[in-house]
């Protein structure tokens, strides 16, 4: 987590320097800027871009497929597509499709095996449909 004491440094040097300054991730820094008005005055906030849940199973595949082959994605592109719609969305289609592609690569496992062996191991609070 950002203490304060690095905030603040962010913040000079935004002031300083003109310099941009870009935070990702962790959401809850911002009740922290906002307690702060000459902080939060100077904050501009960008969610992630929405995906509908038509364009999901496409984009989700996508991704996929960069982190493994056109084969291995398409034999769980219903899984992915299920994990792109829960919480962390993208970003964790591509931690699970990575690590089940290295399982299917080290251990011989099939494609969907691999996934939902990647997805425990990747402690999810909501389990995958079954097949």
């Amino acid at each position: 987590m950002l203490e304060a004491s690095g905030r603040q440094f962010l913040f000079n040097l935004n002031r300083d320097t003109g310099c941009a300054v870009v935070l990702v991730g962790n959401p809850e820094i911002l009740d922290k800027i906002r307690r702060n008005d000459q902080h939060f005055s100077r904050v501009g906030v960008k969610g992630e871009p929405a995906l509908t849940d038509k364009e999901l199973p496409e984009v989700s595949l996508k991704v996929a497929s960069q982190f493994s082959t056109p084969e291995f994605a398409e034999q769980i592109s219903d899984l992915v597509a299920f994990i792109a719609s829960r919480p962390g969305r993208l970003r964790s289609v591509r931690k699970a499709v990575i690590l089940a592609y290295e399982l299917a690569q080290k251990n011989g496992t099939e494609p969907r095996k691999a996934l939902r062996e990647a997805h425990r191991n990747l402690v999810r609070d909501y389990a995958l449909p079954s097949d």
